[in-house]
């Protein structure tokens, strides 16, 4: 009857602790299926502050960008400036390279406008990058609310490895209600096979004296056990002192052998000598061996590298001489390409002076008439029949002006037909109006040659004189070029202005 309570009562504790879990079941059964809502509401907040993150960074960078750029242009203008007030008035401009002079100070005025707007944009654009600093309030809210949710999807994972521990608590509960049920039935069943007039107390005394009998039982079994070491026992020790008089046997017989070599203890003590002493030789003589083939693989190594440095100095023997001959090749056609020049310039030379004295005659209403090159191929005016020693500024633009027009002229002549193209890049810088107005009249009559002649140039009053003009402005803040003007009829206008 003992045995059917206990099992009765481990079955109503065990049913007591699943009625517990099923109760924590009942209160977190939404949580399977809040957790992967969780997880992309989580996703999602991440998506949103990585962008929103990388948006406020680039445009905090882009500032920055800006801003450095402006510095740098800055810098720019203001070391312009500072090597134009340094040159002052007699120094060239910057875009056409000639003496400013009368447009000194409106130069100047316009760099200080440039630097004061430069200063204000770079004001601004601090001002700006100062406001970025701060998260913006909607990346705040957002990363926020993401701690909020990551923390809860912790809580809630947390309590779901919880709850699945208890689901494993309460399957192996429900086994082993299972087996006790199954035991008490057994039990039960068991109490209703005992015969009648079954006598407890008899039974309790028999089970007691069971007990004791086989306590005796099991010391006799121990002892049985002992006995039977000793016997194995005896039979070690005999088979010890066997051995033993079987190893004294052997030492005596040793002994005798011993006695008949006449052993001595010296004598031995000095072969030993002798031993070590040949071994400790043959081990010094083997290093030395060894020592000696080591030398012996350097050598044929060192032997292997000189007869390949040896090759390649051959080899380099046989580039160099190779490049000799080369060198002494281009060296004669260098000296006949030369003389080749020379000859060729040299009978250029008197018809180039022959077209720019043309040009010159034209461009200074006759006051110069004769331009020739020398040698060198330096300018040369002639004032009343003889050479000018002295040339001014103008009058050197004037020259050099005469001599690229004399190339190209001389170019499209022995080419045998007109060229499409002339480009001439600031002519005008130093010139009187009178002589823009020749220059472009000259022009004009060199349409002959070239299709087409385009002005570039910054001075705005040979606008008059030019079919077609093509006006360029730069944005400086729009960062781009502004191209105005009239674009009808290119191809049918000899001359454009740029």
């Amino acid at each position: 009857m003992a045995l059917l309570e206990n099992a009765q009562n481990e079955i109503n504790i065990n049913e007591k602790k699943i009625a517990e879990i099923l109760e924590s079941a009942e209160g977190n059964k939404d949580i399977p299926a809040r957790i992967p809502e969780l997880k992309t509401e989580i996703d999602d907040l991440k998506q949103k502050v990585e962008i929103s993150t990388k948006k406020w960074n680039d445009q905090k960078q882009e500032i920055k960008t800006i801003i450095e750029q402006k510095q740098k242009e800055l810098e720019r203008t203001l070391k312009q400036k500072g090597v134009i007030e340094k040159k002052g008035r007699e120094g060239s401009c910057p875009v056409c390279e000639r003496a400013l002079r009368d447009e000194f100070d409106k130069v100047i005025e316009g760099f200080k406008r440039n630097i004061d707007e430069i200063n204000q944009e770079i004001n601004k654009l601090q001002l700006e990058c100062e406001a970025m600093k701060p998260m913006p309030a909607e990346l705040e809210q957002n990363k926020t609310l993401l701690e909020i949710k990551e923390r809860e999807f912790e809580n809630l994972n947390k309590i779901q490895g919880q709850f699945e521990e208890k689901i494993k608590i309460f399957e192996k509960i429900k086994l082993e209600i299972t087996q006790k049920n199954e035991n008490k039935a057994k039990i039960e069943e068991s109490l209703k096979n005992i015969p009648s007039g079954f006598d407890k107390e008899l039974f309790d005394k028999l089970k007691a004296k069971f007990s004791e009998l086989k306590g005796k039982y099991e010391e006799g079994l121990a002892l049985k056990a002992k006995i039977t070491d000793k016997d194995n026992l005896k039979t070690q020790l005999q088979s010890t002192v066997e051995n033993l008089d079987i190893s004294k046997t052997k030492q005596k017989e040793l002994e005798e052998k011993l006695m008949e070599l006449n052993f001595s203890e010296e004598t031995f003590k000095k072969a030993e000598e002798a031993v070590n002493t040949a071994q400790k030789a043959s081990t010094e003589a083997k290093y030395e061996v060894i020592k000696a083939e080591g030398d012996l693989k350097e050598a044929q190594s060192i032997l292997s590298r000189i007869i390949e440095d040896e090759k390649a100095f051959k080899e380099r023997q046989e580039l160099v001489a190779g490049k000799q001959k080369e060198l002494n090749y281009l060296s004669e056609l260098d000296r006949f390409l030369v003389d080749f020049i020379e000859t060729l310039n040299n009978k250029a030379r008197p018809e180039l002076s022959e077209y720019a004295s043309r040009f010159l005659s034209e461009l200074t209403d006759g006051r110069y008439s004769i331009l020739e090159l020398n040698d060198k191929y330096e300018i040369c005016l002639y004032d009343d029949g003889e050479i000018k020693p002295v040339i001014s500024g103008g009058e050197e633009d004037i020259a050099n002006l005469c001599i690229r027009l004399a190339i190209s002229q001389l170019i499209a002549q022995r080419s045998g037909k007109t060229l499409s193209l002339l480009i001439l890049d600031e002519v005008f810088g130093s010139l009187d109006e009178n002589r823009r107005n020749n220059v472009v009249s000259l022009l004009y009559s060199l349409t002959n040659n070239f299709d087409q002649v385009i002005l570039i140039t910054h001075i705005d009053d040979i606008k008059e004189n030019i079919d077609n003009i093509i006006k360029v402005e730069y944005d400086e803040e729009l960062g781009c070029s502004f191209v105005s003007g009239s674009l009808n009829n290119l191809s049918d206008s000899p001359i454009e202005s740029r």
